[in-house]
């Protein structure tokens, strides 16, 4: 596959691209309940342009295939909102997918 584009509702997925393929994510969030920033673990995914700007909350990232093998894409936010005047907890959202490069 050449391009793959990723949802908060793709967590749990594993996707396959081919070498020089890119992977888009774009995950929803709120200025109460904000994403953090999306990270690739593995080494064979770089980091590309994603391309437009994004509300507070939300959490864009855009990576090229650079060699074959195994990565692994990572986020979390908050389950409760956070700010004065609200109830709070200790819940984390995790949102993972794994992304598995192959030569063309």
């Amino acid at each position: 596959m050449r391009h793959v584009e990723l949802t908060a509702a793709d967590t749990g997925r594993t996707v396959c691209l081919t070498v020089g393929g890119s992977v888009r994510m774009n995950l929803d969030g709120t200025k109460e309940r904000p994403w953090s920033p999306v990270k690739a673990e593995g080494g064979i995914l770089k980091g590309a342009n994603a391309g437009i700007v994004i509300l507070p909350g939300d959490a864009l990232a855009a990576f090229t295939a650079s060699a074959p093998g195994t990565a692994r894409l990572s986020a979390s936010r908050p389950l409760c909102a956070t700010g004065p005047g609200k109830i709070s907890c200790l819940g984390i959202q995790e949102w993972t997918v794994t992304v598995k490069v192959t030569r063309p």
